[in-house]
């Protein structure tokens, strides 16, 4: 196999990641993964080894792809509350563009799909909850955030943003698209220093 086949693997990782997030890990085959994707069972092996190095392989590109997100929406520079909405509006984004690999990951947690092989899934919650402690911590360090938990506050936001989350793996769309800022204007407005006119 020569760099020809590189989009062999690429069809064999698309196949994999729309019959894991339909049918779970589980009750997909092999065979449905290479015939979905036009290859012979000696493709996949070639380039994922199994079925569970397939799996690891879009956990390990879910991971990266992450990170990539959440490091370029901590490197914003400007006010805390365009900070974090730009970190759901890059969440909320890559979410949208990626939402059959996020559901495989949310139906290890919340499905019966307990065969996978073992992913670290609680790295993914705390990495988006690293990122808002770290844009938070800016924030207040600034004078923008009042004396307040830190830690609650981020569970508060991050609570936010996983709503929205579940929204986007449900394909809910009766919502508008300003909804992200004034659910986080609402948490912000309790959380923001008050200024007392007298």
């Amino acid at each position: 196999m020569g760099p020809d086949d590189r989009g062999a693997r690429d069809r064999v990782l698309t196949a994999a990641v729309e019959l894991f997030a339909q049918n779970g890990y589980a009750a997909t085959s092999v065979r449905e993964i290479v015939a979905r994707a036009g290859v012979t069972k000696p493709v996949l092996y070639y380039y994922f080894g199994s079925k569970d190095g397939l799996f690891r392989t879009i956990a390990d590109m879910a991971r990266e792809h992450q990170i990539v997100v959440l490091e370029n929406a901590v490197a914003r520079t400007g006010a805390l509350f365009d900070n974090i909405l730009g970190l759901f509006n890059d969440v909320l984004r890559s979410v949208k563009e990626n939402r059959s690999v996020v559901r495989i990951f949310h139906g290890l947690v919340f499905g019966p799909d307990r065969e996978a092989p073992s992913v670290d899934i609680t790295g993914f919650r705390n990495r988006t909850m690293d990122a808002i402690r770290i844009v938070c911590e800016k924030g207040r360090d600034r004078g923008e955030l009042a004396a307040v938990d830190l830690d609650g506050a981020v569970h508060l936001i991050h609570s936010v943003i996983h709503h929205l989350i579940m929204d986007q793996i449900a394909e809910i769309q009766d919502y508008s698209q300003d909804l992200p800022g004034r659910m986080l204007r609402l948490a912000f407005d309790g959380l923001s220093i008050q200024k007392v006119v007298s």
